[in-house]
């Protein structure tokens, strides 16, 4: 016969004992690595000829400490 449940047991979530995953920003991490390099300069310059007629859709990663966004103004500019 069956009996009928009178206590119902939940388990715990499997994530319950899990440390929390560290948190970084890449994009301010690549930044701060750019800050401090002898080539910043030679760096930019390079990345601004490279993309020369893309858009700045097109473009990607962080080049002479600057995103692509800054270094497509910074083409506009000049």
């Amino acid at each position: 016969m069956h009996r009928p449940r009178t206590h119902i047991r939940r388990r715990r979530p499997r994530t319950a004992h899990h440390e929390p995953q560290p948190t970084f920003d890449a994009t301010n991490d690549a930044l701060a690595i750019c800050g401090g390099c002898p080539v910043k300069t030679q760096c930019t310059n390079d990345a601004l000829r490279i993309e020369k007629g893309t858009r700045s859709s097109e473009r990607f990663s962080i080049r002479g400490g600057l995103t692509p966004t800054e270094r497509a103004k910074k083409k506009a500019s000049a």
